[in-house]
């Protein structure tokens, strides 16, 4: 029993010195960098948002927005467009990174984008409005401009979200406003018809009916 007890502790010990030296020695050191995006609530100029149209709701769309972006940051699309840019999966594969934090031939576009997602951290602040966007890489350098790129393009697809929106509320006014005005040309004809038929018109009867009709059409 002794020597059981014995061998577990060796074997504890010996885990927790591999263990250590890992992390002092062989794990890749990494650089964090961060940036803030301010997610505007289109509320506040009486347009809703766009992310409360695609994803329904009733919470803060400020809230739909920021995971609709949190979304396309972490999608392959986005990957893509940095692999391109900053040649990441070359990166992942290379002696830079240590041996268990490492990309090989074999590894599949999903271990790609898992990797990537381990680096990348996308976090919304419901009381101030903020995302913040931070990214994890070997170089300071190419972390930060990575976190410029990805500011850069949720910006861009945050302002196609909003005139997307804009579009779809102004086609609705417009829609709402052609109906308000047949609605009218309908009123002002049956008006006409009915003067017509009487005639001679009393100008007290007149305006009641001219009030029905705008009440009708409000």
């Amino acid at each position: 029993r002794e020597l059981k007890h014995l061998r577990t502790k060796i074997i504890f010990i010996s885990m927790f010195i591999l263990g250590s030296v890992y992390i002092s020695v062989i794990q890749t050191e990494l650089y964090r960098s961060a940036s803030t995006l301010i997610v505007k609530d289109l509320n506040e100029n009486s347009t809703q948002s766009i992310g409360f149209a695609l994803l329904g709701g009733s919470t803060s769309t400020q809230m739909q927005d920021s995971k609709i972006l949190e979304a396309y940051l972490s999608s392959l699309d986005v990957l893509e467009k940095l692999d391109k840019n900053f040649a990441l999966r070359e990166h992942y594969n290379s002696k830079k990174q240590d041996i268990l934090q490492r990309l090989y031939s074999f590894s599949t576009t999903e271990d790609f984008l898992l990797f990537y997602l381990s680096r990348l951290e996308v976090i919304y602040d419901e009381v101030s409005g903020i995302l913040t966007i931070s990214f994890l890489h070997t170089d300071s350098k190419i972390a930060q401009d990575i976190v410029n790129f990805l500011i850069k393009e949720a910006e861009v697809q945050l302002n196609q979200y909003n005139h997307i929106n804009i579009a779809k509320q102004l086609k609705f006014v417009t829609q709402e406003t052609q109906r308000s005005r047949t609605n009218l040309d309908k009123s002002i004809a049956n008006l006409k018809a009915y003067q017509d038929q009487e005639l001679s018109i009393n100008p007290l009867n007149d305006a009641q009916i001219k009030n029905q009709i705008l009440a009708e059409v409000e």
